[in-house]
């Protein structure tokens, strides 16, 4: 039985590129349901819709918890339109 490779994906933006972070997503699944397999990988993103509701310093740092670090992902895929996000107590912005 072969190994399948998992690719994982950090995706950022703001909430101006909506639209297009759908589009990622949709990608990414079509990839999944028909080439990703015969060449062994499997893709899966990560970003602030994969987190669930807790509690912590911020919210932020809810998202980062369970984000964890860059390192841990193969591709960051960052987009940006008009906005660059939500100011945090840290950052310009949580993307």
């Amino acid at each position: 039985m072969s190994q399948v490779k998992l690719i994982k994906i950090f995706l950022a933006s703001p909430s101006d590129v909506n639209k297009e972070r759908k589009y990622v997503l949709e990608v990414i699944q079509e990839i999944n349901n028909t080439v990703a397999i015969a060449k062994g990988i499997t893709l899966m993103v990560f970003s602030s819709e994969t987190t669930f509701p807790g509690y912590g310093q911020d919210g932020q740092a809810v998202l980062n918890e369970q984000l964890g670090t860059m390192k841990e992902y193969d591709l960051f895929l960052g987009m940006m339109w008009c906005r660059i996000g939500t100011p945090t107590s840290r950052a310009v912005s949580g993307t």
